[in-house]
């Protein structure tokens, strides 16, 4: 059981790092593009990042960012909290900011798609595969921490079911003990004789089950 407890905190621990992993490439070029002017053949050169991406000319772009930035964030908290359903709110945050970076990627892929011409060419750089990386292994990561909460939430069920059982049991136990000893009180007084008191004894002792 102890063993499942260490691994569930180093999945935690992998998970925050990958989480810092994947929010740096949100600072590294995503792609790079090339226009060529065909009046002047003039060449301009421009790295997008996916932080900054079109923040020049729609100011909103920061601000939906920064949100998408604060669900893998909150998760984390979340993660390294232990109050009930702790990993159930971290479970939806992370899945939804990973169904959130799938659809970026997606509009990202159709965007260049859909702007290429003759004149423009679109390069992807290092940050764009780091991103896709580290979302993966991310998102693996998640998955291994709830399999094995999921796997000590059953284990402590167990456990607790065990130790309920035993308390029961310790119960009935002092119960037919002080039977028996009214018996003996019984039979010390010359209530009982010798076989009553066996007779009675042994039904009380059938009565333990074991």
């Amino acid at each position: 059981m102890q063993i499942f407890k260490k691994i569930e905190k180093i999945f935690n621990w992998i998970v925050l790092g990958l989480a810092i992993m994947h929010l740096i490439s949100y600072f590294m070029p995503i792609y790079k593009s090339v226009y060529t002017s065909s009046y002047d053949n003039t060449v301009e050169t421009k790295v997008i990042y996916f932080y900054t991406s079109n923040a020049s000319f729609y100011i909103s772009y920061y601000i939906v960012n920064s949100i998408s930035l604060l669900l893998p964030i909150t998760a984390i908290i979340f993660l390294f909290t232990s109050f009930k359903n702790s990993k159930l709110f971290f479970l939806g945050l992370s899945s939804t900011y990973i169904a959130n970076c799938i659809f970026v990627l997606l509009d990202l892929s159709k965007a260049i798609d859909n702007n290429t011409n003759t004149n423009n060419v679109y390069i992807y750089q290092y940050g764009y595969y780091f991103f896709i990386v580290t979302m993966v292994l991310f998102a693996l990561a998640i998955i291994g921490v709830f399999v094995i909460h999921l796997f000590l939430k059953h284990k402590n069920l167990a456990t607790v079911s065990e130790q309920t059982q035993q308390v029961t049991q310790d119960e009935k136990i002092d119960v037919i003990r002080k039977r028996i000893e009214v018996l003996d009180d019984l039979k010390t007084q010359g209530i009982l004789t010798e076989s009553e008191y066996e007779e009675k004894r042994a039904i009380i002792i059938k009565e333990l089950k074991i």
